[in-house]
């Protein structure tokens, strides 16, 4: 009877959706345009609920951060597709920004780029302080970043414990903080979102519906890594108009007695599951990886427009027990493998 009545309501929504964007797409904005001016009061539906990341139409961007602007302390959003949208313009920012900056590097080793960062007061932050800055808006990216480095200079590398680092917070994709303001909130649509509403949760027990989940490890004890530290990072976060799996690797070696975040030859992976509104069917993998880069963190972010994603369904029905969302890190090349999993 529950999967009955979930079902009634996401066939519902899923029509109303599906009604309210064909019956006003000649408003939308088309997606084509790359002119930063134009404002529109509707973002194009990608017409599909079933829609994956590699398929968003990028030129919308300008458009879909132009509908941003702040009230108070808060930016504010039509709905959460615009905020989502948002998240992955920011990202598509801040990698078209990094790998422009390193192409011009192409032979540099990752500490001749480190020396290379410090000669050229390069900020690998640029596009999200550019934002930020555009709206005047103190955001929750910079304040974390600001307490992580502070942490870092200040804790010597003998003691330190990276479960105490403030960058251990489960908001972890830097696109998501760029749009809270400091006290972890923003304003979307008629409802204020929380930094909270990405703590570790799961409102429907079926097929882990509108769940929230993530884990944190520091790998320090690989004989490979001799004065270095690789952190990674793994998050599902699922519900009906879109779903992401995130992975993040970072790097810190440690340098005159301190752990400093500095760039290696790195590579992140995340695989996962997805369902359609019948639990009963087995699920679809997916697989997104990004690097090898030389970076100090890279993070991968896979999207599903589609109903939900979970970590590890552990139910009697054999075929569920070996799903789970992982994060894969790599270190200069596969030999050295750090992965982090979801699991119930």
């Amino acid at each position: 009877m529950k999967r009955v009545y979930l079902l009634l309501i996401i066939t519902v929504f899923s029509m109303i959706m599906v009604t309210n964007y064909s019956c006003e797409k000649e408003n939308h904005i088309n997606g084509k345009s790359e002119d930063s001016t134009v404002v529109d009061a509707k973002i194009e539906s990608d017409g599909e609920i079933g829609f994956r990341s590699e398929e968003f139409d990028y030129t919308q961007c300008p458009s879909i951060k132009n509908l941003v602007y702040k009230s108070g302390d808060m930016l504010v959003f039509q709905d959460m597709d615009h905020f989502e949208k948002c998240a992955i313009c920011l990202e598509y920012d801040y990698d078209l920004y990094n790998d422009h900056y390193d192409s011009q590097y192409p032979e540099a080793t990752a500490e001749e780029l480190d020396a290379l960062d410090s000669i050229n007061n390069f900020n690998q932050w640029e596009p999200y302080l550019q934002f930020e800055n555009s709206l005047n808006f103190s955001s929750l990216r910079a304040k974390v970043e600001d307490e992580h480095t502070l942490w870092l200079e200040s804790t010597p590398a003998e003691s330190i414990d990276f479960a105490n680092d403030p960058d251990s917070i489960p908001v972890f994709r830097q696109s998501i903080r760029a749009l809270l303001n400091e006290t972890g909130y923003s304003k979307v649509g008629q409802d204020t979102i929380s930094a909270e509403d990405w703590q570790n949760k799961s409102i429907w027990d079926e097929c882990g519906f509108l769940n929230t989940s993530w884990y944190t490890y520091d790998f320090n004890d690989d004989p490979a890594l001799v004065n270095r530290q690789i952190k990674m990072k793994v998050r599902v976060k699922s519900g009906l108009l879109n779903s992401n799996l995130v992975g993040e690797i970072k790097h810190y070696r440690k340098v005159n007695g301190q752990y400093k975040a500095r760039r290696a030859n790195l590579k992140v992976q995340v695989t996962g599951t997805s369902f359609n509104g019948d639990c009963v069917i087995m699920p679809q993998v997916w697989n997104k990886f990004k690097g090898y880069k030389k970076r100090r963190n890279l993070q991968v972010n896979d999207y599903i427009w589609t109903l939900w994603r979970e970590a590890l369904v552990d139910r009697s029905d054999p075929r569920w027990m070996q799903e789970r969302c992982v994060a894969h890190g790599y270190w200069e090349n596969d030999n050295n493998y750090y992965p982090v999993a979801l699991s119930n």
